[in-house]
């Protein structure tokens, strides 16, 4: 008989795996202190709570488990856009826990919804999906693709803790409960949106009152995101999980590196 919780050993390897990515994630991040926004806005849109909790569980569990989690996860994605939408728009309206309350039921009402299916979707369908969504937003909370260079960006580096935290909580967390909550459970809780979570606290802690540049900048992170999610259910096969976790970074990378640049195009030019 399998079992359905790691055994000992395993999670003991898991706090080595949380230990080891959450140093390298704290490093990443602190890397970037002082470069230019969009480079700031490369790195820190990388998917490295995603990478983390397919890393956790590339341990744990078979291929077949870790293509559906990867194939659920796309479907997903769409959650994690009703998050930042939701709390961009009512971001000045609520007090914090309204809208973490608010923001977070959206979130799960969606992903858990469209998570389901006894069988996952097709790639290109949860891909096009995604696109509407991504389209239908603006409805909600107006696309503005414009890069605010000359804006006063907060030093990505004091929050880089917070970063590693979330990578190394993912690892812990999968890696205790994939097998339990099966690959539906384990792709919604790999969308969770901890980032934007920790960011929406902090902004509203500190008392920031334009916070809407951030959830744009979230927003449009989402491609390179989908990039990620899709590129491991894809390497997975061929690859095994393990390498997958790390190749699908170079596809979410030039996705990232080509959204950067059209909004830097869009962006008016400054003149002396």
């Amino acid at each position: 008989m399998i079992s359905l919780l790691p055994s000992g050993a395993e999670i003991g390897i898991a706090a080595v795996k949380a230990l080891a990515c959450g140093i390298a994630v704290w490093a990443m991040v602190k890397s970037v202190d002082g470069a230019p926004p969009p480079v700031v806005a490369m790195v820190i849109g990388l998917p490295v709570v995603f990478a983390a909790g397919y890393l956790a569980m590339a341990g744990v569990v078979g291929p077949d488990f870790l293509i559906e989690v990867g194939l659920r996860s796309a479907q997903t994605m769409p959650a994690v856009l009703t998050f930042i939408v939701v709390a961009g728009r009512f971001y000045n309206r609520l007090p914090l826990p309204a809208l973490l309350g608010v923001s977070l039921a959206a979130w799960l009402v969606v992903a858990w919804t469209l998570s389901g299916g006894a069988e996952p979707w097709p790639l290109p369908a949860s891909l096009s999906f995604g696109v509407a969504a991504l389209l239908l937003s603006h409805l909600v909370f107006p696309i503005n693709a414009r890069f605010p260079i000359s804006a006063r960006v907060q030093r990505p580096g004091s929050g880089a803790w917070r970063v590693a935290l979330q990578a190394a909580a993912m690892v812990l967390l999968l890696t205790v409960v994939s097998r339990l909550i099966g690959p539906r459970g384990s792709a919604v809780l790999v969308a969770l949106p901890l980032a934007m979570i920790f960011l929406t606290i902090g902004m509203k802690s500190s008392g920031t009152l334009n916070a809407a540049a951030t959830y744009q900048s979230a927003r449009l992170a989402m491609p390179g995101l989908v990039a990620y999610v899709a590129s491991f259910a894809l390497l997975t096969p061929l690859t095994g999980g393990l390498a997958a976790c790390f190749l699908a970074f170079l596809p979410s990378l030039a996705v990232s590196g080509a959204v950067v640049g059209l909004r830097l195009y869009l962006t008016p030019k400054e003149t002396t």
